[in-house]
């Protein structure tokens, strides 16, 4: 059984050499690595074909040209490549795995016959490298097919992320990953971890950190483009539909929360915004946009 893992890496020459130390650093060894350069102008490029030419599990991509959307374009190809009992992670240019990140989540995914598990992560300053907490569940989660609903708060946060989870081949294989081409990079992995989740017949949650997740003022999170406040929107919009296809109908209880999740998100964005260097008509215009919108009102 093995687990293909991917990295999408930009101009990552600083992180990128102690991400794919983690992977290789896993107990289980079954797995195939696909690291996908797009268009680095650093030595990222480098550095990935460095630790391919001494082991053979990581498989280079090159990409020659910065593409957004690269992951959805080329992850047809590599799910193609896997088995129906395989499973597919994905791992950021600048985290971390535990040593046994592999070992464990597969074990729980088939000990409870998950089609996606899930587990915490340490939360890292990435210049100081301090450890700044360490967000996980009290207690193991098992979620069957009728109680997607019932316990979409609780597991909505590992929605939100792509790492620090395994998915089957089975459940990715059904799904539609269809990004909206006028939001932002932003959000891009919400809307892949959904469709996944919307696939899902049942999903865990594992009460343990196995991965170290770095916060950084690089992130995307972090600055502003044009089509930020798009994504606030889109994410809630799909997470509305989301709780329709699968769960029949939204209930109020969880449409409320959906609305608290969209205002920390715009709050965010306002955030971001504020702090940007485009001129004081622009920020006004953006903000403007933001309070007229009937989500906002």
């Amino acid at each position: 059984m093995k687990i293909l893992t991917v990295t999408w890496a930009h101009n990552s020459e600083k992180t990128i050499a102690r991400t794919i130390q983690s992977i290789l650093s896993q107990s289980y060894a079954d797995f195939a690595y696909y690291i996908i350069d797009n268009a680095s102008t650093d030595q990222t490029r480098s550095i990935i074909h460095r630790y391919a030419s001494s082991d053979s599990r990581i498989i280079p991509i090159d990409n020659q040209q910065n593409d957004r959307w690269i992951s959805f374009k080329i992850l047809p190809r590599i799910l193609g490549e896997c088995g129906k009992e395989d499973y597919f992670c994905n791992i950021d240019a600048d985290d971390e795995y535990k040593p046994d990140f592999f070992a464990k989540m597969l074990k729980f995914a088939q000990d409870n016959q998950l089609d996606i598990a899930a587990c915490g992560n340490d939360i890292i300053d990435a210049n100081t490298g301090k450890l700044l907490g360490v967000r996980k569940a009290s207690s193991n989660i098992i979620i069957n097919q009728e109680d997607f609903d019932q316990y979409f708060q609780q597991y909505y946060q590992y929605i939100r992320t792509v790492w620090g989870k395994l998915f089957s081949i089975s459940a990715l294989s059904q799904g539609s990953f269809q990004p909206d081409s006028q939001m932002s990079f932003y959000g891009i992995d919400t809307l892949f971890s959904m469709e996944a989740f919307r696939q899902a017949k049942r999903i865990g949650i594992l009460a343990e950190s196995l991965h170290k997740y770095y916060m950084s003022p690089q992130s995307v999170s972090y600055h502003f483009d044009t089509q930020r406040f798009r994504s606030d929107q889109v994410l809630f919009d799909r997470a509305y539909q989301y709780l329709i296809d699968k769960c029949g109908s939204a209930s109020t209880q969880n449409y409320c929360f959906l609305l608290l999740v969209y205002m920390n998100a715009i709050q965010d964005t306002v955030r971001v915004l504020l702090g940007s260097k485009i001129s004081s008509t622009d920020k006004l215009n953006y903000l403007h946009k933001i309070c007229t919108d009937q989500r906002t009102k």
